[in-house]
């Protein structure tokens, strides 16, 4: 049952992650008149801040924020993080430059990508109860 509880809440926070994500690089792309890749950029790192929040809050209940817990997680958290934003990052430019797929259809793409490497980056590597 813990197991489904934590999926559901990773659902429900991976999206509204995504939400962040998509609603940034909408702002800095539409209003802004970024490039798509800059707007990616930011979108990225204004989305990774609020995952790294509210998936140790919440989906992996890693309560902890202790120095010693936090320079384990963040470094562990950011890296995967690294990970997959060279996978949307790459996703983006495969879709958007070579197949010319539309820069917002292709971010929603990709993301269904990244969100599921992240939860299992999170749940495997990060979020392993350091100190608990």
């Amino acid at each position: 049952m813990e197991k489904i509880k934590q999926i559901l809440h990773y659902g429900v926070f991976g999206f509204l992650t995504t939400v962040v994500d998509y609603a940034v690089f909408y702002l800095f792309l539409d209003v802004f008149g970024v490039p798509y890749g800059a707007a990616n950029i930011v979108a990225l790192v204004v989305s990774v801040a609020f995952a790294f929040v509210v998936n140790k809050q919440f989906v992996f209940a890693s309560k902890n924020w202790s120095f010693g817990v936090l320079k384990k997680e963040l470094p562990t958290f950011l890296s995967a993080r690294a990970v997959s934003a060279l996978m949307d990052v790459g996703g983006m430019w495969l879709l958007v430059d070579l197949l010319t797929v539309d820069p917002k259809l292709s971010k929603i793409l990709v993301n269904i990508l990244v969100i599921v490497s992240n939860y299992l980056f999170s749940k495997l590597f990060v979020f392993r109860k350091f100190g608990q």
